[in-house]
């Protein structure tokens, strides 16, 4: 199995470590068992076991393969709030677009049955069909996960694989490719600045955010916003050309 790439919330101590302990929701096939019940019994049995004797790992239930807000709610009204320290999510796609809106359905569905505990994206990527296309969707979903909260996300994979060629920071070889150029430029430059923050433009169709108070992501289908910025770098963290204008031209990537 090829490794996870770690991309830790702002929120978090960049020294700070902590073991995570992810339970599969695969139900028992059984004649007359709540399979939602079953399912957090088994979580409270690891929960018990567990965090005595290791305070710092963070228990996670759900583990669906998207945000699957409508079986995850079965899960919550079992009792799942009450025993997990999070809710792991997979949220494979093409485009990080909407992700932000999902991840606000899945609080306001938690909220119905309790206090809501942190959303973890414990995998997340998709095998693009060519590496460039990685790179500024990497960017997107970093951006929107972390003005939406979520605790943690994994990019997954760190090597590529051989039915997945696409998905990985490195190929088999260890070159680096785009996505490893978008991740380092995220956790070296941006989100050590802060939680990013959405920016009302006036224009529905422009995603601007602010990571702390000098750094900034944006995209759109087509658009143009002015910069007083010295430095502008695309997806892969290479420097775009600087207007003279101090214009920045949006289009779709």
């Amino acid at each position: 199995m090829s490794a996870r790439s770690s991309i830790a919330s702002p929120a978090a101590s960049p020294r700070s470590r902590s073991a995570t302990r992810s339970i599969a929701a695969t139900w028992p096939i059984r004649s007359g068992v709540d399979p939602a019940a079953a399912y957090v019994a088994l979580l409270t049995v690891v929960r018990d076991r567990i965090k005595p004797r290791h305070l710092s790992v963070a228990i996670l239930g759900g583990s669906t393969n998207m945000i699957g807000t409508g079986f995850l709610e079965t899960l919550f009204k079992a009792g799942m709030l009450g025993v997990a320290d999070g809710v792991a999510v997979h949220p494979y796609r093409h485009l990080a677009d909407n992700i932000d809106w999902e991840i606000a359905h899945l609080d306001a569905t938690m909220r119905r049955y309790g206090t809501p505990i942190p959303i973890w994206a414990t995998e997340f990527s998709d095998n693009y069909p060519t590496p460039d296309l990685a790179a500024p969707e990497l960017v997107k979903f970093v951006t929107l996960m972390s003005a939406s909260g979520v605790r943690r996300a994994y990019w997954y994979a760190l090597i590529d694989q051989r039915f997945f060629r696409n998905m990985g920071l490195f190929t088999q070889s260890q070159a680096t490719k785009p996505a490893a150029e978008a991740f380092t430029l995220l956790t070296t430059h941006m989100l050590p600045a802060g939680r990013a923050q959405r920016i009302d433009t006036g224009d529905r169709d422009v995603r601007l955010y602010r990571f702390g108070g000098d750094r900034w992501v944006v995209w759109g289908p087509s658009g143009t916003l002015r910069f007083d910025a010295g430095r502008i770098p695309s997806a892969r963290n290479r420097p775009c050309p600087a207007p003279a204008s101090r214009s920045v031209r949006i289009r779709s990537w």
